[in-house]
């Protein structure tokens, strides 16, 4: 995952909301605390970035048991998420394209788009060594890629809701696509069933990793902020287990939107 440099702290000091700058926030779980932003519904965690900096760093030092924190995309998922990416951008294949995966984990999304013909790059600051190490095209950061470097689609798969600045950490990636590429996001939804049922137990919540919760209204303000309105929100009927009453529970909460994920693909206004 990929961390800003603009510490969540400085939001609370001034009593405003990281995504929108709302003043309206209020306890929404006292015990982790959680606060909620009561004009857009962002729910966000009260941490420090020196103690999300300790929790990704010491995640790297033992990969096997922080795979939440060091990219829980596996090499399965990967090959799920690229067949659906693909055709919900109703491309034949991603051949040729040069693609960024952000916040690229161990790797397994960018290797799976390389064999796909893909020309892969990541980004990947706690990672950087370890990827470096396995002969990737890898950056630490956004700013550590060239200005003139544009790519046809980024990848962003569970990871801005480890950052801290998501507006703007959108804006970059969105300014490095090229007129005619995407942004396909995706992150835990904060007005999903689950969440909904168990509120302040909501196991996303106990993600050490993760800070900041979405729910559509407010990733969507986000995209509006930034003007950006060519997007679409994915459906996405994943087969997760074989299960005959799971994958019925699935297509009815992707079907009324309650599914865990919040999935869009972002398209460059031309």
């Amino acid at each position: 995952m990929v961390l800003n440099q603009l510490p969540l702290e400085a939001a609370h000091a001034k009593n405003k909301c990281p995504a929108c700058g709302c003043g309206k926030i209020s306890v929404y779980n006292k015990v982790l605390p959680v606060w909620r932003c009561l004009s857009c519904g962002l729910l966000f965690k009260d941490v420090s970035l020196d103690e999300s900096s300790k929790i990704n760093t010491d995640a790297w030092l033992n990969l096997c048991n922080h795979k939440d924190e060091t990219g829980a995309t596996d090499r399965e998922l990967a090959e799920i998420y690229a067949e659906k990416l693909i055709e919900s951008l109703g491309i034949v294949n991603v051949s040729g394209l040069r693609i960024l995966d952000f916040g690229a984990g161990r790797g397994d999304m960018m290797v799976v788009l390389a064999e796909l013909g893909a020309d892969v790059y990541g980004v990947e600051p706690f990672g950087y060594e370890y990827l470096k190490n396995r002969n990737f095209k890898i950056f630490r950061q956004i700013e550590d890629m060239p200005e003139g470097l544009f790519f046809d689609g980024i990848v962003a798969n569970d990871v801005i809701e480890h950052l801290f600045s998501p507006q703007e950490t959108i804006k970059q990636l969105y300014g490095h696509l090229n007129s005619s590429g995407w942004l396909y996001i995706a992150t835990p939804n904060a007005g999903s069933l689950n969440a909904k049922v168990f509120r302040s137990n909501w196991r996303e919540f106990f993600n050490p990793g993760h800070i900041i919760f979405f729910n559509f209204r407010c990733i969507e303000s986000i995209f509006a902020r930034l003007g950006i309105f060519r997007y679409k929100r994915l459906r996405w009927f994943l087969k997760y287990r074989s299960n005959p009453l799971a994958i019925l529970t699935h297509f009815v909460l992707q079907l009324f939107q309650l599914d865990g994920v919040l999935r869009y693909i972002l398209l460059k206004n031309r």
